[in-house]
């Protein structure tokens, strides 16, 4: 892992929606944690690269199978992480 998660926490609605489609929550925090930042443009990753060494918030996006999706966000203390639907950033 890059960083510490915290506390992590879904969405009542994205877990529904990833256990509607079978998704594992874990495997993209797994991502998330190792640095793939998943399909974020260019400047977000540069803004998570430095969040990295500046103690700021990351964020993360990865499309599910039906082509929805989620956002994982760790907070800038890293006291917690949330994963979301996109409706819900």
């Amino acid at each position: 892992m890059k960083f510490k998660l915290g506390q992590t926490v879904i969405t009542v609605a994205c877990k529904a929606h990833m256990d509607h489609l079978d998704a594992d929550p874990l495997y993209f925090l797994s991502r998330h944690a190792n640095g793939d930042w998943g399909e974020v443009n260019a400047d977000d990753k540069r803004a998570n690269e430095e969040a990295l060494r500046h103690s700021m918030r990351i964020l993360s996006r990865y499309q599910l199978s039906d082509g929805e999706n989620i956002y994982i966000i760790t907070e800038h203390d890293r006291s917690h992480t949330t994963i979301m639907l996109r409706s819900e950033y």
